[in-house]
C-alpha cells in the first residue's frame, strides 16, 4: 500500500511540475543553459511573484514573463528561496546574484544556470 501510495504522489508531482509555464511555454521545454529571475513584491503581503528570462522575446508592459500554473494564474512564492527550490526542480541551480543599483528599491536579479550531467 505504500508503494502505491509513493507512485501516485510521484505521477501527481510530474504532473504538477509540467504544467507551470512561462508565458505560453511550458518550464519543462525550455532548455537554455542561463536564466535570469527576478521577485516582483505584491502589495500588503510578503508572497511574491517571480519574472524569469531566458532570451524569450517580451512585449514593453506586459507580465508574460511571469511564472504562471496550468490556469494562467501567477503563482506565488514565499521567498526568493522558495523560487530558487522550484526551479531547481526544473534543472536549476544558483550561479550568482547581481544588485540593480539604478532604482529607488532594492532589487536583485538571480542567474541561475542549468546542471548538465
Amino acid at each position: 500500500m505504500q508503494k502505491l501510495s509513493l507512485v501516485i504522489l510521484l505521477l501527481l508531482l510530474s504532473v504538477t511540475i509540467r504544467s507551470q509555464s512561462i508565458g505560453n511555454k511550458k518550464l519543462s521545454e525550455i532548455d537554455v543553459d542561463y536564466i535570469e529571475i527576478e521577485a516582483v513584491s505584491r502589495l500588503f503581503t510578503t508572497s511574491m511573484f517571480i519574472e524569469l528570462d531566458y532570451g524569450q522575446k517580451t512585449k514593453l508592459l506586459t507580465v508574460d514573463d511571469r511564472i504562471t500554473d496550468e490556469n494562467g494564474i501567477n503563482i506565488e512564492f514565499n521567498s526568493m528561496i522558495d523560487a530558487l527550490n522550484f526551479m531547481s526542480k526544473y534543472g536549476y541551480e544558483f550561479l550568482s546574484t547581481v544588485p540593480i543599483l539604478d532604482s529607488s528599491l532594492p532589487i536583485r536579479k538571480y542567474i541561475l544556470k542549468k546542471k548538465r550531467t
